[in-house]
């Protein structure tokens, strides 16, 4: 009982960071002031990006970065897709916390991306149909 409400605090959590980084990326209707200081960062991102490969403009990476932030958070609440949706929340943090490395960014947004890792990883917990079928099956 304690641990189902924990984990559920732990992903309303997630859910309502990532769709609040997630929205303050595509629009400016929230907050406007870190909308345009998100967008001041994002022709960096490029420079950071391009040589791994990825294609894209800062500002192509904001629209995307920010529409994966938003799909990952609404789909922690579909069944079936709640483990796509960690994993691709937890790839979006590594990155962040990639990019906060690179470009310098201070200690405490570096330690931000870091926590919304590990709270993706513990989102990322089997559920508890999982570990009873792997009881039984032992």
């Amino acid at each position: 009982m304690i641990r189902s409400l924990v984990y559920n605090v732990v992903r309303l959590y997630v859910v309502a960071v990532m769709l609040m980084a997630g929205l303050n990326k595509l629009t400016d209707k929230i907050n406007p002031d870190m909308h345009n200081t998100l967008a001041s960062y994002a022709p960096g991102w490029e420079q950071i990006w391009s040589p791994f490969g990825i294609p894209f403009t800062g500002a192509q990476l904001l629209n995307i970065i920010g529409g994966s932030e938003v799909l990952g958070a609404l789909g922690l609440f579909l069944p079936g897709l709640k483990s796509l949706a960690n994993l691709g929340l937890l790839i979006i943090m590594a990155g962040a916390y990639y990019t906060h490395y690179v470009m310098g960014d201070v200690l405490p947004t570096m330690v931000l991306s870091l926590i919304g890792a590990l709270f993706s990883l513990f989102v990322l917990r089997p559920g508890k149909k999982v570990a009873e079928k792997n009881k039984k099956s032992q």
